[in-house]
C-alpha cells in the first residue's frame, strides 16, 4: 500500500506548479483527477515534441492520473464538481488568478460548506492578498521581483536553465497539503491554503536577505559567498573550452585541493577576493582538460565536479545507479519519466501509469458518482463534458 492511497484529489491546474505538486502526490499514491476544459485541456499537451498524442512536458508531469473533459461554466459542469467534492474529493488544487473560482460559484467558500474537511489550494504567482494580486505573472517574472537575476550571473542578469518560482511553489504546495492533512486528523476541519510563487522564492533567499537587513550592503552576481567572490566557490573553464565547479568552502576541502595541485602556498588565500588570486586559479585550471580534473576529482575530497550537459547527466554512472530515468509505455511507445528525488525504505512500488489522454475518465469519474449512460450522454450533447 503507498502512503497516499485514500487521498482524493481534483487538479485544475495547468503546466509545472501545480502539475509537479500533484504528479508528487500521484506517484505516492494518490488519486488525482485532473479536469480539463473542453476547448484546450492542458496547455502542455500541445507543446512540441508530441510523443503519442501529447507533449513531452504533458507526458512528465501527468503521470498516474486521471483526466475529466468538464465545462465549469455550465451549472451542470459546477454539479458535477461539486458531486466530486461530496465524493472523497477533498483535497482541491488549482492555480488561476485569485477570485476566479470565486466567479465560477465553486471557490472556497462553496465548497467549504459541501464538505468541510476539504483542503483547497491555490496557487497564484502574487498571492491572494496584495497590490499586484490580480496581475499575470510567469518565473522568470517571479525571479526578477524577488531579486533572484540580481545576484545570477557576473556582467548581467543571467536566465537560469530552471523553472526555480514553478518548482518552488509545486513543492511548497506539497508540503502545505501534506501539512493540512495532518492537521485535520486532529481537528477534523479542511482549510484553505494560499501558495504564492513569489513567497516561495523570497523564502529561499532567506539567507541573503537576512544578510542584506541586517548590514545593508546589496549584493551583486559574482561577489557574493556563494556566487563567485572568492577563488574556493567559482565556476572554472577548462583546457578544453569546458567547465569545472569547485565549492570548497571548508578549509579541510580547499587545503585538500591545493596539496593535490601541488600549490600549498595558496593555502591561506581561500577566501582572497583579490583579482591575483582568481586569475592564478583560473590558469591552474586551464592548463588541464575537464577528464584530468576529473581524475584528480575522483582522488580527493574536495568538492570539485565538472558541468555536465544532458547528454552526461543521463548516462553519468551514479546518477544512473540511483534508478532516477524510467520509461512508461504508451501503447508501443516508450515514454521517458524522471522519479520523484527521494526514497523511502518501506515504500518502493511506485505505480507506472501513463499521462491520462484528454478527457480519458470522464465516463468512468461519471458513473463512479451516479451518473447513468443516458446522463452522461445527454451531458455531452449539452457540451457539459467531452
Amino acid at each position: 500500500m503507498l502512503p497516499l492511497e485514500g487521498l482524493k484529489v481534483l487538479d485544475l491546474t495547468r503546466l509545472i506548479p501545480g502539475g509537479y505538486a500533484t504528479l508528487i502526490l500521484a506517484d505516492l499514491g494518490a488519486e488525482v483527477l485532473k479536469i480539463e476544459d473542453k476547448e484546450s485541456g492542458d496547455y502542455s499537451r500541445w507543446m512540441e515534441p508530441v510523443v503519442e498524442g501529447d507533449g513531452v512536458y504533458f507526458h512528465a508531469l501527468n503521470r498516474n492520473k486521471k483526466s475529466i473533459k468538464l465545462n465549469l461554466k455550465t451549472i451542470e459542469g459546477k454539479d458535477i464538481f461539486k458531486k466530486l467534492v461530496e465524493n472523497e474529493y477533498d483535497t482541491i488544487v488549482e492555480s488561476f488568478r485569485p477570485g476566479v473560482m470565486d466567479r465560477l460559484g465553486i471557490g472556497y467558500n462553496v465548497i467549504k460548506e459541501i464538505n468541510p474537511r476539504a483542503i483547497y489550494c491555490s496557487i497564484s504567482g502574487y498571492g491572494e492578498e496584495g497590490p499586484k494580486k490580480d496581475k499575470a505573472l510567469h518565473d522568470l517574472n517571479c525571479i526578477a521581483l524577488s531579486g533572484v537575476l540580481s545576484i545570477t550571473g557576473e556582467d548581467a542578469p543571467a536566465i537560469p536553465g530552471i523553472q526555480i518560482a514553478d518548482t518552488t511553489s509545486a513543492l511548497f504546495s506539497v508540503v502545505s497539503i501534506l501539512t493540512a492533512h495532518i492537521a485535520r486528523e486532529k481537528t477534523g476541519q479542511g482549510q484553505f491554503i494560499d501558495v504564492s510563487m513569489i513567497d516561495g522564492v523570497i523564502s529561499l533567499l532567506s539567507i541573503h536577505l537576512v544578510k542584506y537587513l541586517l548590514d545593508g550592503e546589496i549584493p551583486a552576481g559574482g561577489g557574493m559567498h556563494f556566487n563567485g567572490r572568492f577563488p574556493c566557490y567559482r565556476l572554472y573553464q577548462t583546457k578544453d573550452g569546458k567547465y569545472m565547479t569547485l565549492a570548497a568552502l571548508e578549509q579541510k576541502f580547499w587545503e585538500n585541493f591545493c596539496l593535490a595541485i601541488g600549490r600549498g602556498d595558496l593555502i591561506d588565500k581561500q577566501y582572497d577576493d583579490g583579482i591575483k588570486t582568481k586569475h592564478e586559479v583560473e590558469n591552474i585550471f586551464k592548463s588541464k582538460t575537464r577528464d584530468e580534473w576529473e581524475e584528480i576529482s575522483d582522488k580527493i575530497d574536495s568538492c570539485l565536479e565538472p558541468v555536465l550537459n544532458f547528454k552526461e547527466v543521463t548516462e553519468h554512472p551514479h546518477l544512473k545507479s540511483r534508478s532516477l530515468f524510467f520509461d512508461i509505455n504508451r501503447k508501443n511507445v516508450k515514454v521517458p519519466q524522471i522519479r520523484i528525488p527521494f526514497l523511502m525504505s518501506k515504500t518502493d512500488n511506485m505505480p507506472m501509469n501513463s499521462a491520462p489522454l484528454w478527457g480519458e475518465h470522464t465516463e468512468e469519474i461519471l458513473t463512479s458518482i451516479g451518473y447513468d449512460k443516458e446522463e452522461i450522454e445527454s451531458l455531452r450533447k449539452r457540451g457539459v463534458i467531452g
